[in-house]
């Protein structure tokens, strides 16, 4: 259920699991969009039910929802039965944010050749039924249009959590990416990642060394100008 009273805590009133209803092995909407996405090629994944309900009111009708539940495997092969990279559309908040970054760890083990996933992220503040009732269709459109891969918001999210000043933060944040893309079990879609991220690293060192570079004068004192005296000869009689 759902509060209706905006004042009222909390939003949503989430039902137990149970033997009936597995939270983890349903997408909202999943038959209603099923035409629609294959027709379009494109499948749009917001996080609740009612969410789902306001876009299909306003004319997108290849939405379906997972539930707020956490992302899971499941839950991506149903996706993918729909479209190959369905975007996954998250509230413009920190629990938005904090939601994609939780949905990447579980992506990323189970990317394969052509099956990915996109990401959109609404105006700070907004979810998607709020955006398509205060400003239109048109402006949920925008940011489903502007939806990244995957491999940018992966890179944005460690590059904005780890600072990379120091040549060890910079190890620290190879390595961290490394480890990530470890966790990649296809072997060629990991190979793909591993080449992207090294021309990332490459451009991004390189861009660091042009900001940070200084005459190497200016990092030490400057020299001191002493004058001394030329002997009148070097032990050597004058004639």
């Amino acid at each position: 259920a759902r509060a209706l009273d905006p004042a009222a805590e909390p939003k949503y009133l989430n039902s137990p699991e149970t033997s009936l209803f597995n939270k983890g092995s349903t997408i909202f909407n999943f038959a209603r969009a099923r035409k629609a996405a294959f027709e379009s090629g494109e499948l749009v994944a917001v996080e609740g039910y009612m969410d789902v309900i306001a876009l299909h009111q306003a004319g997108f009708v290849n939405v379906v929802a997972t539930l707020g539940t956490a992302f899971t495997e499941r839950q991506m092969e149903l996706l993918w039965q729909l479209a190959p990279e369905p975007v996954m559309c998250f509230d413009g908040d920190k629990a938005g944010e904090a939601a994609a970054a939780r949905a990447i760890d579980r992506m990323l083990p189970n990317l394969r050749e052509g099956r990915s996933f996109r990401f959109a992220f609404l105006p700070e503040g907004s979810d998607p039924d709020d955006l398509v009732r205060t400003k239109g269709r048109q402006a949920l459109s925008a940011c489903l249009t502007g939806a990244r891969p995957l491999i940018d918001v992966l890179w944005l999210r460690e590059l904005k959590s780890h600072p990379i000043d120091t040549p060890e933060r910079r190890a620290a944040f190879e390595a961290r990416l490394e480890d990530l893309l470890g966790q990649i079990a296809n072997a060629r879609v990991r190979e793909h990642y591993r080449r992207e991220v090294k021309n990332r690293l490459f451009n991004l060192w390189r861009e660091q060394g042009t900001r940070t570079k200084r005459p190497l004068q200016s990092l030490a004192r400057p020299a001191r100008s002493v004058t001394t005296p030329m002997p009148s000869s070097y032990g050597f009689a004058t004639v």
